[in-house]
């Protein structure tokens, strides 16, 4: 068993998911899970009127919500035994065409991956201490 998909969780369904959603906000936006994988997730989001933005195109935050929650959701499913949650750090997203009511928007888990090394200095002057340290921030990429 390979180290991306040791941590996966059979148990966690898109039934169970979407149950959890109910009465909250994937489930007042729309957001269905359609199939939950070690490789990834499946979504999905019927566009509605209540969705759309005053100028008749999909409304952003919409397409954040289906975004975070299927990312959060994978996250859930591929948490290591004894693990107790996780939290959203970052998210960044790139628009780049809208839908219009009637249609429907799906989101897959492309994959994970580590951003650039991100490096820090510290430096105490009167003590002429130095220390440098690095990261690189993991993410994840989401198709809509």
């Amino acid at each position: 068993m390979d180290r991306r998909t040791s941590g996966f969780r059979p148990e966690m369904t898109a039934d169970i998911f979407n149950s959890r959603g109910a009465g909250h906000l994937p489930g007042l936006v729309g957001v269905q899970i359609l199939s939950v994988t070690p490789g990834g997730l499946e979504s999905r989001l019927a566009i509605r009127r209540e969705l759309l933005a005053p100028n008749g195109f999909l409304h952003a935050a919409s397409v954040v919500a289906l975004a975070d929650t299927s990312c959060g959701y994978a996250c859930v499913a591929n948490l290591p035994q004894g693990a107790s949650g996780f939290t959203t750090i970052e998210l960044k997203t790139n628009f780049l065409g809208t839908a219009l009511e009637g249609a429907a928007v799906t989101g897959t888990i492309v994959g994970t991956t580590k951003g650039p090394k991100i490096n820090g200095f510290t430096y105490k002057r009167r003590t002429n201490q130095r220390r440098r340290y690095g990261h690189r921030q993991k993410y994840t990429v989401v198709e809509i």
